[in-house]
């Protein structure tokens, strides 16, 4: 195994082990009133580190470290980075605080893995169907609707480079992890009593149904994925 690949392994698990525990830790820590959230919340991180390890499965380390900047290191990194450069100070006494530092340095290493690793990755340039692009586009104009603009772009774009890469089952995992949380959301809400309105409503069944068709989607590409393994022709 070259170096690169080993540095690419080392850093896509290291970051996926670490966002799993931090995560861990902050439900272990939240109050017992945002039960469902939780579950929602650990149901996603279970998702996006099995996205990861799909990467790593279908020895696409690239899109792995893509996805690992774009969800993991840059956004809990940038957390340690922003105080530094914009008053000099930052407080790590905390366990949450020592984790960003881990999350920057990381994000430091993914950028330098994903340069090592340019030089060894395969771009496929082929011309690709409109329906190639359905999920991210579907998670785009999810998200964009019902969370916040940025995210609905950094999640479509993780998608988009997956597919790109040729990485199919990690993109699939990332396009559940996105409607995984919805009916915990939905359910927290009406466990705390907070009336329900017709857009939440829609948000509730039109994520539901993105589940399912991503469950399907999974399954459909599983199914493909061993029929090559084994030589199996239709």
């Amino acid at each position: 195994m070259k170096k690169n690949q080993i540095l690419s392994l080392v850093t896509i698990g290291l970051s996926g082990i670490l966002y799993f525990v931090y995560n861990l830790i902050n439900l272990i820590e939240s109050k017992d009133y945002n039960l469902w959230d939780n579950l929602g919340v650990l149901l996603y991180t279970i998702l996006l580190v099995t996205a990861l390890a799909y990467a790593i499965i279908e020895r696409k380390l690239f899109a792995g470290l893509v996805v690992t900047m774009l969800k993991i290191t840059l956004p809990f990194g940038h957390r340690f980075l922003n105080p530094i450069v914009t008053t000099g100070k930052y407080d790590v006494s905390g366990a949450v605080g020592v984790f960003y530092v881990l999350f920057a340095i990381l994000a430091i290493v993914s950028i330098v893995a994903l340069i090592l690793e340019a030089n060894e990755t395969r771009f496929v340039s082929s011309k690709y169907e409109f329906k190639t692009f359905l999920g991210p586009l579907l998670v785009f104009i999810f998200l964009f609707l019902f969370n916040d603009p940025s995210v609905a772009i950094i999640a479509s774009m993780a998608e988009i480079i997956s597919l790109l890469l040729m990485a199919v089952i990690t993109e699939d995992f990332l396009f559940l992890s996105f409607f995984i949380t919805v009916p915990f959301k939905f359910v927290q809400k009406r466990v705390n009593g907070v009336d329900v309105t017709a857009f939440e409503v829609i948000y509730l069944v039109l994520g539901v149904e993105l589940f399912i068709y991503g469950v399907y989607a999974l399954i459909t590409q599983i199914k493909h994925a061993s029929h090559e393994e084994h030589g199996v022709v239709h």
